[in-house]
């Protein structure tokens, strides 16, 4: 929602091409000109500006936060760095996070993690399970025998350190098991083999890193990769190269896009990463087929997120997949056809089948399997869903209604940040 500024001559709104979790940028209009300037700050969206500050609204998987950025509205334009208020908020797909800025400057928000549950489908859709627990679940990976299931489990934790961590659900017996604690993953998937897995930390502070763990938790996670400053990775791994790479998206944060970038890990001095992809759009959620030989992702080109594939490695022969929209695309176990979301907000899933014709693909078909129905949507957000091996099904994080969130008013934040700030 824009927000106006105290004088009332402009407006603060948020500009995404992307559907990104956070938009590139924040720009600030005149309502007497028209005039648009651009506000060089990551967030999800403002929230209200109080002196000399600009307060956003920012995504942290599935949670939120709000920062405060400095802010000079009379030469519109923002400082380069910004102070985190509040941390582990309620962020819900459809709106955003529950906060609001009075006149007088009390912030208030509410905090805790939406519910959600992990879920088993068939073929068809129809839910054959449903784990008994009620978190803070994302990305859900399945593993390649179909047995067990990865995924992120976020809690709030205190007003200042939300976690979030690797959890492993075994299928049968629906027990999980926990793997890392007290750290912030965003992502996670299963190497080759099924044996270990691999997931990425963004902490608030520090390089975002790509880490191994054994999937039944025996031995120490081992780092191996840490992107250079200023690029946050924004992907779950994808293994290409039988095993001797990953690819993933990464945001620039100097120039706001979204780029491919494959790692290598078996070079002599380490893992060595670069970008793979680059396109004056965003480039987004790329996953490569199983047999190695095709890569899927999302772009941006035509003004909204559409998914695409390319031959890999040679990157060429661009075929459209998606009609309509489409995001997080997966790949079946077979390669025949790739799965995607038309938007995070709809929650529908669609599948496109896929063959191969004259060196490309071609798409045969595209259908619905899974639809929001009666207003309640099948997938909880981007990317919340995988594919069972051998086409048996999904698996799915599904939004159940939220209980135990805590309402939180905060009065004189702005004199706390002017002595943090040295009086400004």
């Amino acid at each position: 929602m824009p927000r106006p500024l105290p004088d009332g001559t402009s407006l603060v709104y948020a500009v995404s091409r992307s559907g990104a979790a956070n938009p590139a940028s924040l720009s600030l209009v005149s309502l007497a000109t028209g005039e648009t300037t651009p506000l060089d700050v990551s967030a999800y969206a403002p929230l209200g500006t109080r002196g000399a500050w600009l307060l956003v609204e920012r995504r942290d998987g599935v949670t939120g936060s709000i920062a405060a950025v400095p802010f000079d509205a009379r030469r519109r334009r923002v400082g380069t760095t910004s102070v985190t208020l509040a941390q582990g908020l309620t962020f819900r797909t459809t709106v955003g996070l529950n906060a609001s800025l009075a006149d007088d400057g009390s912030l208030v928000y509410t905090r805790g993690v939406p519910g959600r549950r992990l879920a088993i489908t068939d073929a068809g859709g129809a839910i054959t399970a449903t784990f008994p627990e009620t978190r803070g679940f994302f990305d859900p990976h399945v593993s390649p025998d179909g047995r067990r299931v990865a995924v992120v489990v976020a809690e709030a934790g205190g007003a200042d350190a939300p976690t979030a961590d690797v959890w492993v659900y075994d299928v049968g017996s629906e027990t999980p098991s926990r793997l890392t604690a007290g750290q912030l993953v965003r992502y996670v998937a299963w190497a080759p083999g099924g044996t270990r897995l691999v997931y990425v930390q963004n902490p608030v502070r520090g390089p975002s890193e790509i880490w191994t763990v054994s999937g039944d938790g025996s031995g120490a996670a081992e780092r191996l990769y840490a992107a250079p400053e200023g690029v946050r990775i924004q992907s779950p791994p994808s293994y290409v190269d039988d095993g001797r790479a990953v690819i993933f998206e990464a945001i620039d944060q100097r120039t706001r896009r979204h780029e491919i970038w494959r790692v290598r890990l078996d070079s002599a001095g380490g893992a060595a990463g670069a970008p793979l992809l680059r396109s004056p759009f965003d480039l987004e959620d790329p996953q490569v087929s199983p047999d190695g030989r095709w890569l899927a992702y999302s772009s941006d080109e035509t003004g909204q997120l559409e998914v695409y594939v390319r031959a890999y490695p040679a990157l060429d022969r661009r075929v459209r997949i998606s009609a309509a929209g489409g995001i997080a695309p997966t790949w079946a176990s077979d390669g025949r056809r790739l799965f995607y979301q038309e938007s995070e907000t709809s929650g529908g899933l669609l599948a496109a089948a896929v063959a191969a014709a004259s060196g490309s693909l071609a798409v045969t078909e595209r259908r619905e399997v899974l639809a929001t129905s009666g207003g309640e949507r099948p997938i909880a957000g981007w990317g919340d869903y995988d594919v069972r091996p051998g086409g048996a099904g999904f698996v799915l994080v599904r939004p159940v209604e939220e209980r135990g969130q805590e309402l939180v008013l905060v009065q004189h934040w702005d004199r706390e940040l002017r002595a943090r700030a040295g009086g400004r």
